[in-house]
């Protein structure tokens, strides 16, 4: 894995794609190798590699629930998993940006949302999930009310750049998405009276 990251450290390839979903689910696997992937990034960038004449970087990390802020045990140690709080406090600094996708807001560490510039936030029914949402949001933000009822393909954009949130149309992609919900109703109107 590390000679994909040096490479793309070195050769500054557009796009470096790391899929972890293929790994088995011991223990917390997925949750420290997402660590050491933060830490050798954010290394990177103390180091100088995003800064200019360099293009910076933005670090996706998609599902983001399940990897931050973990604890993790040995037989003789407890350890956080904080270097990806590391990267949203340090790494913009230096060039290095974070990107959190989730579907749970409130199990990302208070200590990121704290970081968090710009929101992209669809519909959210759970009064926990929206509040953490709200949190950090501008105070000004016209939408708090709308955040339940938000049809698909709206969401609500806030920014530290800009004056106010801003609702937003999202247009589906044309890519085959493999993790579409099924069409029950197409498939059983039939059986619906």
């Amino acid at each position: 894995m590390f000679q994909y990251i040096d490479a793309f450290l070195k050769d500054r390839h557009e796009i470096l794609y790391i899929n972890l979903s293929k790994l088995p689910e011991i223990g917390k696997l997925k949750e420290v190798i997402v660590d050491i992937i933060s830490r050798r990034f954010l290394d990177a960038a103390m180091d100088g590699c995003f800064s200019a004449p360099h293009r910076p970087v933005v670090m996706f990390i998609d599902e983001a629930h399940r990897y931050l802020g973990k604890v993790t045990t040995n037989d003789f140690d407890v350890f956080t998993l904080d270097s990806v709080a590391n990267v949203a406090k340090e790494g913009r600094k230096k060039g290095l940006y974070l990107c959190i996708i989730t579907q749970s807001p409130k199990e990302i560490p208070q200590v990121i949302l704290g970081q968090i510039g710009s929101v992209i936030a669809h519909r959210l029914t759970n009064d926990r999930e929206k509040q953490t949402v709200l949190s950090i949001l501008p105070a000004n933000s016209s939408f708090d009310d709308q955040l339940p009822f938000l049809t698909p393909g709206t969401a609500i954009f806030s920014s530290n750049y800009l004056i106010t949130s801003i609702l937003i149309k999202v247009f589906q992609s044309k890519a085959n998405i493999l993790s579409s919900a099924p069409k029950f109703l197409k498939k059983y109107s039939k059986f619906i009276s």
